[in-house]
């Protein structure tokens, strides 16, 4: 699987494909490491760590001299001042280490990935401070200095969390809220990701969280919808004619979770569904 990975990076959808499968197996997805991940996929104790290669936005001459400080060291990293002042403000960029952050790359830092965000500039005065030019003049003596410490802020909410994750690796590595629930809804028949799998017409029942939604009139007046539900596999184009929204007119709103039943249907190159049946849980 490490290797069937390491094929299809480059390619968002099927990397989610080989991952769910590998999870199906029960086989441990490690989220990429600073200390630990490599260029490619890796097998680390029975389980698969992510690799570099995979986030995007990350650069491969970056992941050279990142690998090779590594070496050189010896010991891990144990903060972001200390990956900046090692890596020099030449590398120590906002441009390539806030794909990293966003990754959850440098979370054994043992900081909310928005203070990490937050303290971007921060690392990068003390690489200056501690190196000059880059140069190894206070080499060692970064403790001489005293600690320096994080821009502390509030955490990331989930939501925000999982889109910079789906920003910078094409998918949800965390677990989606929807992961949580779904055991509790044994009559579901589809996600997003089986939908095109599908036949036209085809019934199914699904559950989501609502990602946006559009309320317009017909030409008689009454009120209809276009809702997005999106799960861990993406988002589905929802149809809600006028006496299937008076149901929940007014009652709609982010993040709202939906159990919905349906027609499936694939037009214009996407998928959507009629709804006959939805309830808000």
């Amino acid at each position: 699987y490490a290797a069937l990975l390491t094929n299809a990076t480059g390619n968002s959808e099927k990397l989610a494909q080989i991952l769910m499968e590998a999870k199906a197996k029960g086989i441990e997805i490690l989220p990429p490491s600073i200390n630990r991940s490599m260029r490619h996929f890796k097998v680390e104790s029975g389980k698969i760590r992510f690799s570099f290669s995979a986030i995007k936005g990350v650069p491969q001459p970056f992941l050279q001299k990142l690998l090779i400080a590594r070496e050189e060291r010896q010991k891990p990293f144990d903060s972001i001042f200390d990956l900046a002042v090692t890596m020099t403000t030449a590398n120590f960029t906002r441009k390539i280490i806030e794909p990293l952050i966003k990754a959850g790359a440098l979370d054994e830092f043992g900081k909310d990935r928005a203070t990490l965000l937050a303290t971007i500039e921060g690392a990068q005065k003390q690489a200056d401070f501690v190196r000059p030019g880059g140069d190894d003049l206070f080499e060692g003596a970064l403790l001489a200095f005293g600690k320096p410490k994080y821009n502390e802020t509030s955490p990331i909410p989930e939501k925000i969390k999982l889109q910079y994750e789906k920003e910078v690796l094409g998918f949800y590595l965390s677990d989606h809220p929807i992961v949580k629930v779904r055991k509790h809804f044994p009559e579901v028949t589809a996600t997003v990701q089986t939908l095109s799998q599908l036949k036209d017409n085809t019934y199914v029942k699904m559950i989501g969280q609502v990602q946006e939604m559009r309320q317009l009139r017909t030409k008689r007046g009454e009120l209809m919808a276009f809702v997005q539900l999106e799960d861990e596999y993406g988002a589905v184009s929802l149809t809600l004619f006028p006496k299937e929204y008076e149901k929940v007119v007014g009652k709609l709103q982010e993040d709202t979770l939906l159990y919905i039943e349906g027609f499936y249907e694939h037009r214009f190159n996407k998928s959507q569904i009629k709804i006959k049946e939805i309830i808000i849980k």
